[in-house]
């Protein structure tokens, strides 16, 4: 007598109570997939080896595979995705690539654990479980797949993701736009600190260099380029978020700040003048009545600064006053309040007179000029008599306390003094200063520069008496 013996069932049942595990060198008969060949789609139930002798099958194979073929149909229908009127078949669109073939178990115990053999990570990965026990047999077959990716849902979802706009017909600009934006004077020097008449007249100046070649990137409009510009000079706004809201890189909205920054500079050197003694007379206020020769009133501003990298520049840029780094500018304006002196840049350890001394401002007075300034600045006297000029500081109390003729004269300097405060504040608007970062100290003197030019062109600080 010849007795048949299935090696197969034998070794995929549980040989020596341990679950077999195929490896990449095994091999089975075709008789024990469903519809006698085995299919390399995961979905189907010929997928994997299903039909043993244990698994009692009341039909035939043929009518499970079309039982098959219809359950089959009906998940293909239920994973169906409609959105926005767009109907993605999840299934027929994209084919998941499969980690690797030591990544499927069978178990025909669906109460035991399921292992991913070669230590696979689980974080990335999938669990898709079929369920093959409709009668038919009673083994559990997990399918370890990858997370789509973005390229995936791109794929799955393609009218989705070319669409601007996701359940609604608004549509996305491509960015702030000047045109669209600024509808008034007051949007304008929120953002920019100008009226939009002086907006245009610095745009007719950059023109031609709007116009040349190469000369700035084509992104924007030049309008919306100066814009960026002003935007970063009023509010101090980062580079990646003006680059956020004009849909530009923040690599190409810094390249457009300092070409513009160089432009403006070159083009508005002269803003910045030292005017006669005679236009000042002319147009002194009435207020300077008892100084009816001052040429200028003086102070220094302090901004503050990141750490420098190096120990010179720490030595030098460290203010006891501020207890920090700083930058220090040295600033005279005319009696009317029109900013005339600007110095360069001097570390925060730089005394008031010494600044006043080295920047080259006393040189531009003439005999019989008046200076008015603050009591930070007794050091240039010395200097300011070798002009044949007269420094205006309110007194010093040298008893305990002030004579009533000091105090009127203390009051009647500080009255009129307090206007180049108020002339460093309008400098101060700008936002760009508050803080200055290492990347933007190497032109923090022409941003100062332009600051001033902008602070100069908009109403007068003193009205004029009628």
């Amino acid at each position: 007598m010849i007795i048949w013996f299935d090696f197969d069932s034998f070794f995929v049942g549980r040989y020596k109570n341990k679950p077999w595990i195929p490896t990449k060198n095994s091999r089975i008969c075709s008789k024990h997939f469903v519809g006698g060949k085995k299919c390399n789609d995961p979905r189907k139930d010929s997928y994997n080896p299903t039909i043993f002798p244990w698994t009692r099958i009341s039909s035939t194979t043929a009518a499970r595979a079309e039982r098959s073929e219809r359950r089959e149909a009906r998940k293909s229908e239920e994973l169906r995705i409609v959105s926005d009127g767009v109907v993605s078949d999840f299934i027929e669109t994209v084919n998941l690539p499969l980690v690797n073939k030591c990544e499927i178990a069978v178990q025909t115990d669906p109460s035991e654990e399921v292992t991913i053999a070669n230590g696979v990570d689980r974080s990335n990965t999938l669990y898709c479980w079929q369920d093959s026990s409709r009668n038919e047999a009673s083994t559990q077959t997990y399918i370890f797949v990858k997370k789509p990716t973005n390229k995936d849902k791109k794929i799955m979802f393609p009218k989705l993701y070319k669409s601007k706009s996701i359940a609604t017909n608004v549509n996305i600009k491509d960015g702030f736009q000047w045109s669209a934006n600024i509808k008034d004077n007051s949007s304008m020097k929120q953002l920019g600190g100008v009226t939009i008449s002086f907006f245009m007249i610095l745009l007719n100046i950059l023109k031609v260099h709007f116009e040349g070649p190469s000369k700035f990137y084509r992104t924007l409009c030049p309008a919306d380029r100066l814009l960026l510009f002003l935007m970063k000079m009023k509010l101090g706004l980062t580079f990646t978020a003006l680059g956020c809201i004009f849909k530009v890189s923040t690599v190409t909205a810094s390249s457009i700040f300092y070409s513009i920054l160089h432009v403006v500079f070159e083009e508005t050197k002269t803003w910045i003048f030292w005017p006669s003694k005679e236009a000042v007379k002319l147009i002194t206020p009435a207020s300077f009545a008892n100084y009816p020769n001052c040429r200028a009133i003086i102070d220094c501003t302090e901004l503050q600064c990141e750490t420098p990298p190096t120990i010179e520049q720490r030595a030098l840029m460290y203010s006891t006053y501020k207890s920090g780094f700083t930058l220090k500018y040295l600033i005279a304006i005319t009696p009317s309040g029109y900013i005339s002196f600007i110095s360069k840049g001097y570390g925060g350890r730089a005394t008031d007179g010494f600044i006043a001394n080295d920047s080259g401002f006393i040189k531009l007075l003439e005999p019989g000029d008046e200076v008015m300034a603050d009591k930070g600045f007794p050091q240039i006297r010395s200097e300011l008599l070798k002009k044949e000029c007269t420094i205006i500081m309110p007194p010093f109390a040298f008893d305990p306390q002030f004579t009533r003729e000091e105090v009127l004269e203390g009051y009647s300097i500080a009255s009129v003094r307090i206007h180049v405060e108020r002339a460093i504040q309008r400098i101060k608007i700008f936002r760009v200063l508050d803080r200055v970062n290492i990347e933007m100290l190497p032109y923090i003197d022409t941003i100062m520069h332009v600051a001033c030019v902008l602070a100069n062109n908009k109403e007068p600080l003193i009205k004029p008496t009628l």
